[in-house]
């Protein structure tokens, strides 16, 4: 997420990086805070947010069209989800998903935001 803020810093100003935890009975905002701040996540153009599960998932599940599902790993609990960056207009439409571990992505990303905040 990191290179990715970076990589559109002054953008524009409305560009907002929002991280939603999908494990929100671990994931405090205090943690959340303190995960952001180990990572030198930029807090003023972005977000990590939490909240009671059910509303989680319907954000993720409805409103991202992403998986979400708890799982089994090595004997403890898990929550598979994607790892994707998804690019939100300001109406509120899912205009792309990136993957969020590959440079190619990520180059794709940036250019997807500054196409759609150039003035026309």
């Amino acid at each position: 997420m990191v290179s990715v803020q970076r990589g559109l810093a002054g953008i524009h100003p409305a560009v907002k990086f929002v991280s939603v935890s999908v494990d929100p009975e671990y994931d405090s905002p205090e943690r959340l805070l303190k995960y952001a701040n180990a990572h030198h996540a930029d807090l003023k153009h972005g977000y990590f947010l939490t909240g009671k599960l059910d509303v989680v998932k319907d954000v993720v599940i409805q409103g991202f069209k992403q998986s979400m599902e708890p799982i089994l790993k090595d004997s403890t609990f898990d929550i598979a989800h994607s790892g994707r960056f998804i690019v939100v207009d300001k109406q509120g439409r899912i205009r792309g998903f990136y993957e969020a571990k590959t440079i190619t992505q990520q180059r794709a990303l940036i250019k997807a935001v500054s196409f759609l905040t150039q003035k026309r």
